[in-house]
């Protein structure tokens, strides 16, 4: 309808559907055409209220309906308007889930029957709705996936740079939803890039390295081939990219710095020469990824990205007002592993963010409270006084998310009262209890490094009469047998000086670990640092000299000359 084309707004385009309502040319076609003239209108929340208020919103959306009943009888012709409007009700979903639930749901049954029928763009516009609705708990798109994974390897040769991207970015964004069938797709969608990659715009480009990070975590790396044509093409456009798709590939480059990948690294000096020039466009988000990835990648000895810093702390007083627990859990974390690098330039604003945490902490989750309260324990040294005025409201919240917690972030909590045991703060002290208890639930998820930490922390607080930490020697003491290969220098240092430490307990579990911790010492001797070597053997020395059984003074001797 002509009508619908030359509608200004979302009422103009429901008055002209209003107009035709009865005229029996109307079929899924036309409706379909409203949709998708809304869908891409200027989107606003002032518009789209507009719309829900006109009195014939409802009526067109039981029309939808309907007609989207009669497209399921005739899947082949009414392919191409069911997709289309599909992708018009995800995209405005978030703006009014309640209003569109109804709809959405008749038109993913009618995806099912249509689904062998539909082309290239129409299956990458579903799946891309498909993403986009990922955090809805929807269970309708994600019935749809399988037999949309089957027509992409159909019409994969037809598909071009936006159909591979849209469809790359909604399995990333679906990766937690367990489906096996998009994963499987990436091995096909990898080569596909390779061969539209001359085609790739700054937003495609952005968004598939964006997927490709995201994705790491799944254990494909078929698309990882595909990071130097990538990082190819980003040079060719990186003057054209805005703060979005700065920030995107800064955090991608981060998350993928152990995967081998050498071509997205050799663009941080030109993207760190980007975000200066637009890091007035940088929202709360944005900064707070950029931080995050300028920690994680500070061991590479990049420059480039650590020069932004000042520039960035700037930033985080403007958008401080938007940031999430998110937001502000990354940058808390950025500050702790910058400190250790030796930077102090993000300190100047801690409290900034301990002010923000403040405001949020209630919206945080358990990893949220776990990351703020190790960096917390990080920074205690940085002689900010705000931090630990942080630790009763923290405490309280982790009472209230310790369900929740797993395994690193009950270790990394106790760590942090190890930590913090001579500041005086007793609100994580009586987190003790509850804190032991988890572990005794999950000991058996904990790796070495938790093991290890936990069993430093329960050294350090040995004097402060908790006594429910010491109750779990025996059960740490077992896991230190059963993770002894993954145990590195650092872990074995802590364990011997905690060994020493708890000796007068009564408890001598971690005794008997002194041959196996000896038998580790010796293979991980050559990556361990001279004040390692001399606390181990000063210890073996020391505990030696009280010992009757004979392999385990044979083990205190073994340590004492390593």
């Amino acid at each position: 309808m002509e009508s619908i084309s030359q509608a200004a707004s979302a009422s103009e385009v429901l008055g002209a559907v209003k107009q035709e309502q009865h005229n029996p040319k109307l079929n899924l076609m036309s409706i379909s055409s409203a949709w998708v003239k809304i869908a891409k209108l200027p989107c606003s929340l002032a518009g789209m209220d507009q719309m829900q208020q006109d009195p014939f919103f409802a009526d067109f959306i039981r029309l939808t309906e309907d007609y989207a009943k009669k497209a399921s009888a005739e899947p082949k012709l009414y392919a191409r308007a069911v997709a289309n409007t599909l992708w018009a009700v995800c995209k405005m979903y978030a703006l009014m889930p309640s209003q569109l639930s109804s709809v959405q749901k008749q038109l993913s049954s009618a995806v099912q029957q249509a689904a062998k029928y539909m082309d290239a763009q129409q299956v990458a516009n579903i799946i891309w709705g498909s993403g986009k609705l990922s955090d809805s708990g929807d269970e309708d798109m994600l019935a749809l996936l399988p037999a949309l994974a089957d027509r992409v390897q159909e019409v994969k040769q037809d598909m071009n740079a936006q159909h591979v991207t849209n469809i790359i970015w909604a399995i990333a964004k679906l990766s937690d939803s367990g489906d096996e069938d998009m994963l499987a797709l990436l091995p096909a969608l990898a080569d596909r890039v390779q061969e539209v990659k001359e085609d790739m715009t700054v937003q495609v480009v952005a968004n598939i390295i964006w997927a490709i990070a995201k994705l790491s975590d799944s254990g494909d790396v078929s698309l990882l081939a595909a990071l130097p044509a990538l990082t190819g093409r980003i040079k060719e456009v990186v003057q054209d990219m805005d703060a979005q798709h700065v920030a995107n590939i800064i955090w991608a480059t981060a998350k993928l710095s152990d995967s081998g990948d050498e071509s997205l690294p050799a663009l941080l000096p030109a993207l760190a020469d980007r975000v200066q020039e637009v890091k007035q466009d940088m929202n709360a988000q944005h900064v707070a990824n950029i931080i995050w990835a300028i920690a994680k990648l500070s061991g590479s000895g990049d420059e480039a990205l650590l020069a932004l810093l000042p520039a960035l702390a700037d930033r985080v007083q403007e958008v401080k007002k938007d940031m999430n627990t998110q937001h502000v859990t990354n940058m808390m974390w950025a500050c702790a592993i910058l400190l250790d690098s030796g930077d102090k330039s993000l300190l100047a604003f801690l409290p900034v963010l301990t002010g923000r945490i403040q405001e949020v902490k209630q919206g945080m989750n358990a990893q949220h409270v776990a990351n703020n309260i190790w960096a917390i324990a990080k920074l205690s040294d940085s002689g900010d006084e705000s931090l630990p005025a942080l630790l009763p409201a923290l405490a309280d919240r982790v009472q209230e998310v310790k369900q929740d917690m797993n395994a690193q972030h009950v270790a990394n909590i106790i760590w942090a009262s190890g930590k913090l045991s001579d500041s005086g703060d007793d609100s994580l002290p009586a987190l003790l209890p509850a804190l032991a208890d988890r572990v005794q639930e999950m000991k058996q998820d904990m790796n070495a490094q938790h093991v290890a930490n936990i069993i430093w922390a329960t050294a350090k607080l040995s004097d402060s009469g908790d006594e429910s930490l010491l109750a779990l020697l025996p059960a740490l003491a077992d896991r230190v047998q059963e993770v002894k290969q993954d145990l590195n220098a650092q872990h074995v240092a802590n364990i011997i000086w905690a060994s020493v430490k708890l000796s007068g307990c009564g408890d001598e579990s971690l005794l008997a670990c002194l041959p196996t911790l000896a038998v580790r010492a010796e293979e991980v001797r050559a990556r361990m640092k001279p004040p390692q070597i001399a606390m181990i053997r000063q210890h073996a020395t020391k505990l030696s000299n009280s010992l009757t059984d004979a392999d385990i003074s044979e083990a205190c001797l073994r340590l004492s000359k390593i």
